[in-house]
């Protein structure tokens, strides 16, 4: 074979031998790593979207659920503040309904009178007899956080005018006295019970010198005779003390007069009118609730000292003023 036979057949092996050593030196997975890092890629930016797609929603849905959450806890809250306001009127309602069944127990249980008053206070009596002598124990209660002084109590009786009006005497100086009050123990007990006696009896006295009853002119009943007649026991400054109480020991005596009747002193000799709880006097007989305001069984008769022992009533029906401000009690006008 010649050398120009041979040259073109050479070459054509050559460009083969190149053609194959392109061929086998290129990386055949080269497209597909780009493939895959593209699609690895287009992978990370859809998972990261998808990620953040599922960030944002999950986070929608969990502000959504939050949000709901909220909602539903106010609105279950307000729920809650409503069915607790629409419970609290039921609530004290009972506690109301409580409070009266426990009063009702209370003044079911409770046998003493309640009279109508503008302070708290009370009056306890009883009625003795001493010397022939009636005699009214009287006790002032002060319930007040402050000391009352300046009382007045009120004792209603009814008597015919002979009984109780001033009346001439053979001696032309000198009239007779059929009834009039003197002051006889005073007593006055601060809030722990310790007792001493009161620094105003001269004062109560001498103001007992000058107090006759005053007759209610509109009160005259003919079935008898009688009027009603009111007697103002002042106390004048005498204190009862807050949370304190007073006694006072009365006695109805009659005496004489050398002015005219404008003050009486006293004979320590019994009155001309008498008194018990059947004598149908308004501080004394028995009340109804239905008639009089306050139900009463009338004025005990007991011993001079039942005081110091016994349970002294609550008697409704011996009124009780400061000045001339009603405080306690009933009276017939």
């Amino acid at each position: 074979m010649t050398l120009r036979k041979i040259t073109p057949f050479l070459a054509a092996l050559f460009l083969v031998a190149c053609d194959d050593d392109s061929s086998s030196s290129a990386p055949v997975n080269e497209p597909d790593e780009v493939v895959e890092s593209s699609s690895a890629g287009e992978t990370e930016k859809v998972s990261s979207s998808s990620e953040s797609k599922a960030k944002s929603s999950s986070s929608s849905e969990t502000e959504k659920l939050s949000s709901s959450e909220e909602s539903q806890e106010k609105s279950s809250s307000s729920e809650s503040v409503e069915s607790s306001s629409s419970e609290k009127p039921a609530s004290s309602s009972s506690v109301e309904k409580g409070e009266s069944s426990s009063s009702e127990a209370v003044e079911s249980s409770s046998s003493e009178p309640e009279p109508k008053k503008m302070a708290n206070i009370e009056v306890l009596s009883y009625q003795y007899v001493f010397t022939d002598m009636d005699f009214l124990d009287l006790t002032v209660v002060n319930n007040e956080d402050h000391d009352l002084d300046s009382l007045r109590l009120m004792l209603v009786f009814s008597a015919k005018p002979e009984e109780v009006d001033v009346q001439p005497t053979q001696n032309s100086m000198i009239e007779s006295c059929p009834i009039l009050v003197d002051h006889d123990i005073c007593f006055a007990y601060d809030s722990a019970g310790f007792s001493k006696s009161c620094d105003t009896d001269r004062e109560v006295r001498d103001l007992l010198r000058h107090t006759l009853p005053v007759r209610l002119d509109d009160s005259y009943d003919s079935t008898d005779g009688t009027y009603k007649y009111l007697f103002a026991i002042p106390l004048a400054s005498t204190k009862v003390v807050a949370h304190g109480r007073l006694r006072l020991d009365l006695g109805f005596t009659s005496g004489l007069s050398n002015d005219g009747g404008k003050s009486c002193e006293t004979m320590r000799q019994p009155a001309k009118k008498r008194f018990s709880k059947e004598s149908g006097d308004w501080s004394w007989m028995p009340h109804t609730k239905a008639e009089d305001g306050a139900d009463y069984a009338g004025m005990p008769l007991e011993d001079k000292d039942y005081g110091d022992q016994g349970k002294i009533p609550v008697n409704p029906y011996i009124a009780v003023y400061r000045n001339n401000d009603y405080l306690w009690g009933y009276a017939p006008f």
